[in-house]
């Protein structure tokens, strides 16, 4: 099935979803230098080290499995 045809809504329970955000989001966000916002979704940029590229990989996979609308793009 390809992104176009996913349903948009996250699968997560409530009581995960907030363990989601406090566990990883708020960590992740806590190191963004910057975002912009681009036609199609929003750019952040983080830390240039192997140690966060390897967060930022455990955040997408964790995503990927809840919310398999979202796409992730890291540079």
């Amino acid at each position: 099935m390809d992104s176009v045809s996913l349903p948009v809504a996250c699968s997560l329970m409530d009581s995960e979803l907030q363990e989601r955000r406090r566990n990883v989001l708020q960590k992740v966000r806590g190191v963004v230098s910057e975002v912009k916002e681009v036609e199609h979704g929003f750019i952040y940029c983080f830390p240039p080290d192997g140690a966060w590229i390897r967060e930022l990989a455990n955040l997408v996979e964790l995503e990927h499995q809840c919310c398999p609308f979202l796409k992730f793009t890291i540079t």
